[in-house]
């Protein structure tokens, strides 16, 4: 069987990705969650060009207006149909439609046809968006609320004494709470992290968001390090995994569903500079971008064949994981998940 794609971007062929169609049960959960998704690096977007993006089973496009705001629609061209995130230019800091030039500015309004004398009255849809942590991200809601919720800074994204971001990125058949509850999920970081012994994780909701702390003793390169680790979430489509200990790391936990079956699920890994050097914090990054796709893998692997339970048969170890389906069940629609 061919490997999960874990560099970004799809795969090579079409057949790889086939690989990651597992036949399942249909999931009770909404396949899109309602809440803040990423769909691009900041780096992504350049001042003149358009790119096309599919997430939510839609095909969207992403540019930059004239003042540089970041600004994501849905792809089609009203006209006749043009997909606008293939050829698509930014002129004037309005989106310019590669088959007839048509243009849309502000909130998607048609501002210029070049062969009529007046614009049509039409227009594309505008995504909410937010542009943080050098990350481009959407707001998605099944009945087109307004966002009611912000994802958060996270420092070691900009501040000086860290490395660069460095992304991993996989294509599985899963849904996006599989990488939110990971943290949370105690009885998974003995055999597949090498955790010793018994773990104690705290959850506190609040809203839209939440967080948690544990302690991990996990071997790295042999030696069985103890890391102090805390999560914080913010909707279903953002976490922030923070360790301290001997290395001191940051990693961006981001899932974004593609389609009804599939999501793209990305790290942001990022290391503290322990010292005056300042390329040993960029060494100590990649060194754990490698030992983190190690794990990535392993989890991928089980995510892209999993089932989902609506009423799992939970451990009395498992004393997280059913509080953090609750919380996690208000971006689904639902009120309420399996009881505690």
């Amino acid at each position: 069987m061919s490997e999960p794609n874990t560099e970004g971007g799809p795969p090579s062929d079409g057949r790889s990705l086939r690989t990651l169609r597992v036949a399942q049960p249909e999931r009770p959960l909404r396949p899109y969650p309602d809440g803040w998704f990423m769909v691009a690096r900041s780096g992504d977007l350049g001042r003149r060009t358009a790119i096309p993006l599919s997430y939510f089973g839609r095909e969207l496009v992403a540019y930059r207006d004239g003042s540089g705001t970041a600004v994501v629609a849905d792809a089609f061209c009203p006209h006749v149909g043009a997909h606008l995130g293939h050829g698509g230019q930014v002129v004037d800091g309005e989106l310019q439609c590669p088959f007839h030039h048509w243009r849309f500015g502000e909130g998607g309004r048609c501002t210029h046809v070049p062969y009529a004398p007046r614009p049509a009255r039409v227009g594309l849809h505008h995504w909410p968006v937010d542009e943080r942590n050098g990350l481009i991200w959407v707001f998605y809601h099944a009945e087109g609320a307004e966002p009611d919720y912000r994802i958060p800074d996270v420092e070691e994204a900009t501040e000086p004494g860290w490395s660069r971001p460095l992304l991993l990125s996989a294509r599985w058949n899963a849904h996006p709470i599989e990488s939110q509850e990971n943290f949370l999920d105690e009885g998974h970081f003995n055999p597949i992290h090498g955790q010793e012994g018994p773990m104690e994780i705290g959850l506190e909701t609040d809203g839209p968001f939440a967080s948690a702390t544990t302690r991990l003793h996990a071997p790295v390169l042999g030696p069985r390090l103890t890391f102090e680790g805390s999560a914080q979430l913010a909707g279903p489509g953002f976490s922030v995994i923070r360790a301290r200990g001997l290395i001191s790391m940051a990693v961006m936990c981001i899932p974004t569903p593609i389609d009804e079956e599939r999501t793209e699920f990305r790290l942001l890994v990022i290391a503290r500079n322990p010292g005056r050097i300042r390329l040993l914090g960029a060494v100590i990054a990649q060194f754990l971008r490698a030992y983190t796709r190690l794990h990535f893998r392993r989890e991928g692997e089980i995510w892209h064949r999993r089932t989902y339970h609506r009423t799992p048969s939970y451990s009395s170890l498992d004393k997280a994981l059913p509080r953090f389906r609750r919380w996690y069940m208000q971006f689904c629609g639902q009120s309420a998940g399996p009881p505690e």
